[in-house]
């Protein structure tokens, strides 16, 4: 049950990326998210891997940085 929700979840995310020319993504940006296992890490890779235009807010400082233009 647990794996079946977690697929659903990653599917969600998939669609609203695949569904949006610019993705923001809330985490701490001093861990690199390409090493990180979080779902939020993972919807980034798959934004990042599909070439959209992403911002990444850093949750200590709010800070907006962009980090990829297609």
């Amino acid at each position: 049950m647990v794996e079946n929700s977690c697929l659903g979840i990653l599917k969600r995310n998939h669609d609203m990326v695949d569904a949006s020319d610019i993705v923001l993504g809330c985490l701490d940006t001093k861990i690199d998210f390409h090493c990180d296992r979080s779902g939020t890490a993972a919807t980034l890779r798959y934004a990042e891997a599909h070439g959209k235009e992403i911002f990444l807010i850093d949750v200590n400082s709010l800070q907006v940085t962009k980090y990829r233009v297609p």
